[in-house]
């Protein structure tokens, strides 16, 4: 029996996501949706879907589609999943679930009132270097953890020179932080779990056009007193991009970018060079969600794990502003 998913939006990141995918499983029929039946076509055409919708609920109304992939401005999340929830198909969300956390725990609502999965499209959750980063360190090659630094420094200006929805702090619901910076949160809960306290600090804009941060440093402590430091930056002045993480345990070091297979273990005197994965999870969350949706397989990447990495973006901002740390509380 065939499974039908629609993809919801056709735009930069659809693209990006259907070049990531290697091959369609056999038995799941894509479809398109979008508010332009003619760029639904497009896509449609583009990459082999065998059904096409100019808005939304035709697609959530049709009996083919048995799930949707929500690749939609943020303002939009509460109403689509709404949307899909009361026709009974299955989602996946874009992250970050949402604006701001009422609209999140309205989200996470309406889900657990509905016989549907729902399932946040975080890639770092499934990115194999993670994944491998994290069997390093719980094999003891760094010994306890202390300290993880991930930087995430980018050149984004000439991107957010045209108006869009990622431009308005509205619509968005933040600067790049919500944006972009949540996989790093992401990434930093994944390995050293949900911080106790947040402090954070904005800088000063060098992207006129956009409406919120451009860039942010955060700095979190957990529990245990394992310290998180993120460096997000997609104003860098060079065209440089720098994705790396740094974790640095009581015996030894362990680094790696993202997208590079290779692993570094520093240690006294040696190091060690480990390869891995060197894939950005993409295909792995979609193949996930595809065990989820159509295997029942239970969802690692919910909507209280996707709350929990925004109470963290929303911790930043208010830290941000007020120039205080906030402790953290997570109750969703």
């Amino acid at each position: 029996m065939s499974f039908g998913l629609c993809i919801v939006g056709c735009g930069q990141f659809t693209d990006l996501f259907m070049s990531n995918i290697k091959s369609i499983p056999e038995g799941v029929d894509l479809f398109f949706a979008s508010l332009s039946i003619d760029l639904s076509k497009k896509f449609c055409d583009k990459y082999g879907g065998v059904g096409y919708f100019g808005d939304t609920e035709s697609a959530a109304k049709d009996p083919r589609v048995n799930a949707m992939y929500f690749i939609t401005p943020h303002d939009v999340h509460l109403e689509n999943v709404a949307l899909a929830a009361r026709f009974k198909k299955d989602i996946l969300l874009e992250k970050p679930i949402a604006r701001n956390l009422d609209e999140g725990q309205q989200i996470a609502e309406i889900v657990r009132n509905s016989d549907v999965k729902c399932m946040i499209a975080e890639n770092n959750r499934f990115n194999p270097t993670i994944l491998k980063a994290k069997q390093l360190i719980s094999s003891g090659v760094i010994g306890d953890m202390r300290i993880l630094h991930i930087n995430w420094v980018n050149r984004e200006i000439e991107f957010f020179k045209e108006w869009t929805w990622r431009n308005s702090l509205e619509k968005c619901g933040g600067g790049r932080f919500i944006d972009g910076g949540i996989h790093c949160v992401d990434l930093l809960v994944n390995m050293i779990g949900l911080p106790s306290t947040v402090f954070a600090l904005s800088s000063i804009s060098s992207i006129p056009e956009l409406e919120g941060e451009d860039s942010i440093t955060l700095l979190c402590k957990n529990s245990s007193g394992v310290i998180g430091l993120i460096n997000y930056c997609d104003a860098s002045p060079t065209g440089n991009r720098k994705t790396s993480a740094k974790i640095q345990g009581t015996t030894g070091e362990l680094k790696f970018k993202l997208g590079d297979p290779n692993f570094v273990i520093s240690r006294l005197d040696e190091d060690e060079v480990i390869y891995s994965n060197p894939e950005q999870g993409i295909t792995e969350t979609f193949e996930e969600f595809l065990k989820c949706s159509r295997e029942g397989k239970k969802v690692e990447m919910d909507c209280e794990q996707g709350l929990n990495d925004l109470a963290i973006v929303m911790a930043a901002y208010e830290s941000s502003k007020t120039s205080t740390a906030v402790n953290m509380e997570y109750s969703f």
